[in-house]
């Protein structure tokens, strides 16, 4: 979506996943970092405002925005991804 890509994962840190277009799609580093690629807090209607901006600014061309909608109802871990990051947070202020 943004093009951003982080191409090497850092010394100490776990890669928690990969995608064809990005290896490194989540960082941990316990107690330190929790980063994740995508946006787990975005849900059908916020996905759905931001194809069509980014359709109608000239970003994504039809095939892209047509796919992208096909898959903004989609089922997610987004509540399993907030549970993690909330346990994270509170067991990073507990050291």
């Amino acid at each position: 979506m943004h093009r951003d890509i982080v191409f090497d994962v850092p010394v100490d840190c776990t890669n928690l996943a990969t995608s064809p277009k990005c290896e490194a799609q989540g960082l941990y580093l316990p107690k330190r970092v929790l980063s994740v690629q995508g946006h787990p807090e975005y849900n059908e209607g916020i996905m759905s405002c931001l194809l069509e901006a980014r359709h109608d600014n000239g970003l994504f061309d039809d095939e892209l925005y047509k796919d992208g909608l096909s898959r903004v109802g989609d089922s997610h871990d987004g509540w399993l991804i907030a549970k993690v990051i909330a346990r994270f947070i509170l067991d990073a202020k507990a050291k």
